[in-house]
């Protein structure tokens, strides 16, 4: 066998063998057959819509074996119309499509199960099924929801609620209560329209403390036209008295109505404010419209004021904001519009004033201003002693907007004051992992990160090659790459636009430990 981690084997075998086959590999490595069991069976989705069944006919099968039940570990409460087989659309209603053999297996467990099956047949509905008319379908969500009260393994619960209206079973959206209180779900995720989000603040807020959950992740869709009840969500948030993870997600469509009408993520953020709920929160990530961040300043203070009262606690800090006219988000935090840059006054005034004492991981976008800047700079010089991961978030691969003006770039002399922020009295720099887009590579820059940033072991460069030539770009200087070696870096990764493969080459030759990230455009 290649050598490889188990966990990658695992993936490999979950893919390509069948898992009536994967027996036989138990006597060969019981590590990979474990692994590949869990990986298996460790989501279970449970649908919340009337016209659909709780699980599908295959899974609830499979968790009649109590050991395939033992290895759910994420639960996911979906209101989507997702099919588990073939599907067809017959006018308005949805008809699912059961096979034979599932059929079959499920009517063998019992002999009541055998005469649904029976009766199946007699009324000649063997291929689709309505809840009106099938039999089974009774019998086969009640069986569902027995496998979903029996799980005592889950560790992560996603409820996705994309559709508001009469569809929605808000019987089965309460099976996540019996979840919490019989496994240790350590995550919550949840993706949901306003109405909806609503319906499950009110049930969170008449539930006891959930001391497990550690993370919490709140993505907000563009159905909302107003903000909830400060009230009301308060109550949801003092369930959580052991949150360590936070993540905002505003999900805004800018052309729904006027923009300054949209809520804000203000009541989003002022529960958590609250003096001492939360001493343990330690990461803090909030995605918002680039519009949404800008056009009011009390949105700023209610930022700094959350920060404020974790700064001693937080230990990453993640601020990214992006324009849904373009829609060029992505899930690594690469790929963004030109044109989505922060608020520069907060940069200047209150950025510096604060003082995260722990603070680990910076990920944020670069100010745009000369005050923003060196406000910037100052905040990076009084994190310095416990900095560990600094990543500037720039143009990526994918813009389709490239403008002569951009700015999510940095020029050389930004780079090297960025860099000399972290400099300190006593010459001892903490900072590990560097991720910077810059307009042009050369020289200066790698020798600005050896000579500042010594103790930098994971370099990672954007860089935007398309700059307009008045702002600095400029080929690779090939003599000066030839004539040296830099190979202290433990990792070190190039995203480089509008490069040739000639390029890349050299770059590889001058950096022993230089790492291909994306295919040069």
């Amino acid at each position: 066998m290649v050598d490889l981690p188990a966990e990658i084997w695992s993936h490999i075998l979950l893919a390509f063998v069948p898992e009536k086959d994967l027996c036989r590999l138990y006597p060969v490595n019981r590590v990979f057959y474990e692994l590949s069991l869990n990986a298996r069976h460790k989501i279970l989705k449970v649908y919340l819509r009337l016209d659909q069944p709780l699980l599908s006919l295959s899974k609830t099968i499979r968790l009649r074996d109590h050991g395939v039940l033992l290895r759910v570990r994420e639960l996911e409460l979906l209101d989507n119309v997702q099919t588990y087989s073939l599907s067809r659309k017959s006018g308005y209603r949805h008809q699912y499509l059961w096979t034979k053999n599932e059929l079959k297996r499920y009517a063998q467990c019992s002999e009541s199960k055998a005469k649904l099956l029976s009766t199946r047949k007699a009324l000649r509905i063997l291929s689709s099924f309505t809840s009106s008319i099938d039999p089974i379908w009774k019998e086969a969500c009640e069986e569902g929801h027995q496998h979903v009260q029996s799980l005592h393994t889950v560790r992560m619960l996603r409820i996705h609620l994309h559709h508001e209206g009469p569809g929605l079973d808000t019987t089965r959206l309460h099976l996540f209560r019996l979840v919490l209180a019989t496994s240790p779900v350590e995550s919550i995720e949840i993706q949901a329209a306003y109405t909806a989000f609503v319906l499950l603040t009110s049930t969170f807020s008449k539930l006891p403390s959930i001391p497990s959950v550690s993370y919490l992740g709140l993505k907000m869709s563009q159905c909302w036209v107003q903000n909830p009840s400060g009230r009301l969500f308060s109550q949801f948030a003092s369930s959580f008295p052991n949150l360590r993870k936070l993540n905002i997600y505003l999900d805004w469509d800018m052309d729904f109505g006027h923009v300054a009408s949209l809520p804000g993520y203000e009541s989003l953020l002022a529960p958590f404010q609250q003096p001492g709920q939360f001493p343990d929160l330690s990461e803090f990530t909030l995605t918002a419209p680039y519009s949404q961040m800008t056009r009011e300043v009390n949105r700023w203070d209610h930022l700094t004021r959350f920060l404020d009262e974790h700064s001693k606690t937080l230990r990453l800090l993640c601020l990214l904001t992006f324009e849904p006219y373009f829609g060029v988000l992505e899930a690594d935090g690469r790929t963004w519009a030109p044109e989505v840059l922060l608020a520069d006054p907060w940069f200047a005034r209150t950025l510096p004033k604060l003082h995260l004492k722990r603070l680990e991981n910076l990920q944020i976008f670069p100010p745009q201003t000369k005050e923003g800047f060196r406000g910037f700079q100052a905040f990076l010089r009084s994190s310095a002693s416990t900095l560990r991961s600094l990543r500037i978030f720039g143009c990526g691969l994918h813009c389709q907007h490239w403008k002569e003006t951009c700015g999510a770039v940095l020029a050389p002399e930004d780079v090297a004051c960025l860099l000399g922020a972290f400099s300190n009295r006593d010459g001892v720099v903490s900072l590990e992992s560097l991720d910077l887009p810059v307009e042009c590579l050369d020289i200066k820059l790698l020798d600005d990160v050896v000579g500042l940033c010594p103790s930098v072991q994971e370099l990672s460069i954007q860089w935007c090659r398309k700059a307009a030539a008045g702002r600095g770009a400029s080929e690779i200087p090939f003599e000066d790459l030839h004539n040296r070696t830099y190979d202290h870096w433990r990792r070190v990764s190039f995203t480089l636009l509008g490069s040739g493969q000639d390029v890349w080459q050299v770059i590889e030759r001058a950096i022993s430990n230089a790492e291909r990230v994306d295919t040069p455009t």
